[in-house]
């Protein structure tokens, strides 16, 4: 670095030099340095298009990246390709923001540019991760066959082994879901249920987008700051009998942890169940042919502005609950475009599931205060004939904290499953804010037995 900058002080307009002391600053984290200099080759450039090259462009917008400012990236991205079209990593880091807001098919198209450009393999990996958003599986099949070539994905690193799982997940979807002939059972959007008593049906579709909307900013907005929670946790368990009527029952009683990782990467947090000594551990009842349901909290995301383009919605009309109005909306998730999915699991076979259902909005705040969801379609892969939740949302207040949060108070899962009826119910309370801390203490070092030579 002191070399280059020797030289950019014996000529200050040599502006590939001040570009290679950007990077040479970049390289010694130095970022502050980096961008200065990087942003005054870039303005000079600007200011004079005869001097312009691509390379402190994409230097900057990698930058943006790596803070994961994908907008901003891709503005510098664009400029660079101003100066040279065919620039093939100006083309894979365009791509790659794209990817970072999921605009899949934006994505596809410059990572396909990059690649005939010459671009690295690199390129590839994410040419198959737009394609698989943009719900073309077999053309992500092809373009995975084609990094590969013919080496085994079980000696690949990680990241390549998991795209190549969840390309092979999508061909199962695609053959359960895309290639399914016959009607599904329940069909939401054209013909919800009929036992909603007091529904005022909407005359129009004018006030979903509105609705939508409000509700998306809010979910989104939930998930952003939702602190590290605990909660205790009750699961009532049931083997239903003819008429719905409960036999054989388990109760179980956890602590249930929904901690928010530390990433910008989309929204979601992960969730532990832990005993009451503060172990992780998991429900019991499957020996004793129960089964075993999680992750309500995530149920909502479906209305999140970045998930919603992946269902359909329909506006019903208002409906009053509890003394308060709500909109009800109907929503089905589209198989081929969906990336949030559930799994059901049956001995060794998983598959994925996706959801259809009703959300009831409150009309004064846009909160979804109630869900209800089904399965979009049976899966007779792993003998599951329908799937119903419902979800009870309710306002917790954590101590030192004014906002309030709107999380699941009670949730209830009821499964057709292998000719079987079985149903658990959850229910959630003494939310507390959940926080780990460490401390150490030192005692007085014992003196050794034996005097030092």
């Amino acid at each position: 670095m002191s070399n280059i900058t020797k030289v950019t002080q014996r000529d200050p307009s040599c502006l590939p030099c001040k570009t290679m002391l950007g990077l040479a600053e970049l390289a010694s984290s130095d970022w502050d340095g980096a961008q200065r200099n990087l942003v005054e080759v870039c303005q000079k450039m600007l200011a004079d298009n005869s001097l312009g090259r691509p390379e402190p462009f994409v230097a900057l917008g990698v930058m943006q990246s790596w803070q994961y400012q994908p907008e901003e990236a891709a503005g510098y991205f664009l400029t660079a390709l101003k100066f040279a079209p065919q620039e093939a990593l100006a083309l894979q880091e365009l791509g790659r923001s794209q990817l970072l807001i999921q605009n899949w098919l934006s994505a596809a198209e410059y990572l396909g540019k990059a690649l005939a450009a010459g671009a690295n393999p690199e390129a590839r990996l994410l040419y198959v991760e737009a394609l698989l958003g943009a719900g073309q599986y077999q053309a992500a099949t092809t373009e995975m066959a084609r990094y590969l070539n013919g080496r085994d994905v079980k000696t690949m690193p990680l990241r390549v082994r998991q795209l190549w799982a969840e390309v092979e997940n999508r061909k199962k979807i695609d053959a359960v879901y895309a290639k399914a002939k016959s009607a599904p059972r329940l069909d939401y959007l054209r013909h919800p249920p009929l036992d909603l008593e007091g529904l005022e049906p909407a005359a129009d579709q004018k006030p979903l987008e509105s609705i939508l909307k409000a509700v998306g900013q809010n979910v989104a907005e939930a998930f952003a700051r939702l602190p590290n929670t605990s909660s205790l946790k009750e699961i009532h368990q049931e083997k239903l009998l003819h008429k719905q009527k409960a036999g054989t029952t388990l109760d179980q009683k956890f602590r249930y942890l929904c901690l928010t990782p530390h990433e910008d990467f989309g929204p979601g947090f992960n969730e532990y169940r832990a005993d009451v000594s503060g172990m992780q551990t998991a429900p019991k009842g499957l020996g004793e042919g129960f089964m075993l349901t999680s992750g309500f909290a995530s149920a909502s995301l479906v209305f999140h502005p970045m998930y919603q383009p992946q269902s359909d919605f329909h506006y019903l009309g208002r409906q009053k609950v509890n003394g308060h109005d709500n909109y009800l909306v109907a929503f089905a998730q589209q198989p081929a475009k969906a990336r949030l999915t559930g799994t059901f699991k049956s001995g060794g076979v998983s598959l994925a599931t996706f959801t259809q259902g009703l959300a009831w909005i409150d009309s004064h705040n846009y909160q979804i205060t109630r869900l209800r969801t089904d399965l979009v379609r049976p899966l007779p892969g792993v003998r599951l004939e329908g799937q119903t939740t419902e979800i009870a949302d309710g306002e917790v207040h954590f101590k030192g904290m004014t906002e309030g949060f709107w999380v699941p108070r009670q949730v209830t899962v009821t499964v057709d499953w292998n000719g079987k009826h079985l149903r658990n119910e959850h229910h959630y309370s003494e939310f507390k804010l959940f926080q780990v801390a460490a401390t150490e203490k030192q005692g007085k070092p014992k003196e050794s037995s034996r005097k030092e030579q």
